[in-house]
C-alpha cells in the first residue's frame, strides 16, 4: 500500500510539473518575459508561476497583483487567454502522452493513475476557482481569469481537457 502511495503522490507530481512547465514556457516564449521575472513554486498551494512584480514575486494567489505583474509583460492581454490556458493544455497533452507510453510499456494502471489524477486536480481547482470567484466577485485564479477574458475559450479549454482526459481513459 505504501508503494501505491508513493506512485500516486509522483504521478500528482508529473501533473504538476507538466502544467507549471506548461505556463512558464508560454510566459518565456510567447510573452518574451525573462528567467529572472518568472520562476515555478512547488513549495506553495497550490503550485504556481509567479511572476515578479516590481521586488515582489506576484502569486494568482493575490489575482489583483498577479493580473497587475501580467500586465507588464503583456499591456494589452494580446496573450492572456493562451497564458492562462497554456497550463491545462500542456497538462492534458503531457498526461496523455506519458499515459500512453505506460500503455505501450504493459503498465496500463500506471496510465489510468496519471489520468485520474490529473482529473482530480483539475476538477479541485477548478471548483475552487469558480466558487472563490463567485463568492468575491472578482478574479480568484488562471481559469476564472481565462472565463472573464472569454467565456468561449474557458469552455473549449474544459470540452479538450474532459474529451482527452475521457477519451484517453475510455480506452484504456
Amino acid at each position: 500500500m505504501l508503494v501505491g502511495l508513493f506512485v500516486f503522490v509522483l504521478l500528482v507530481g508529473v501533473v504538476v510539473m507538466f502544467h507549471e512547465a506548461g505556463q512558464y514556457l508560454v510566459g518565456r516564449w510567447l510573452l518574451d518575459i525573462s528567467s529572472s521575472d518568472l520562476k515555478i513554486v512547488l513549495t506553495s498551494l497550490p503550485q504556481h508561476v509567479a511572476l515578479r512584480n516590481g521586488d515582489e514575486w506576484a502569486s494568482p494567489l493575490d489575482f489583483a497583483t498577479y493580473q497587475e505583474a501580467y500586465h507588464q509583460y503583456d499591456p494589452d492581454s494580446t496573450h492572456a487567454v493562451v497564458f492562462f490556458s497554456a497550463g491545462e493544455l500542456a497538462q492534458t497533452v503531457g498526461v496523455v502522452g506519458l499515459g500512453s507510453l505506460f500503455v505501450l510499456s504493459g503498465s496500463t494502471m500506471f496510465a489510468q493513475l496519471l489520468v485520474l489524477s490529473s482529473v482530480m486536480l483539475t476538477s479541485c481547482y477548478w471548483t475552487f476557482d469558480i466558487a472563490l470567484y463567485l463568492h468575491m466577485g472578482s478574479l480568484t485564479g488562471e481559469f476564472s481569469a481565462l472565463w472573464a477574458r472569454s467565456p468561449l475559450s474557458g469552455a473549449g479549454l474544459v470540452v479538450f481537457f474532459v474529451a482527452a482526459h475521457g477519451g484517453f481513459y475510455a480506452v484504456l
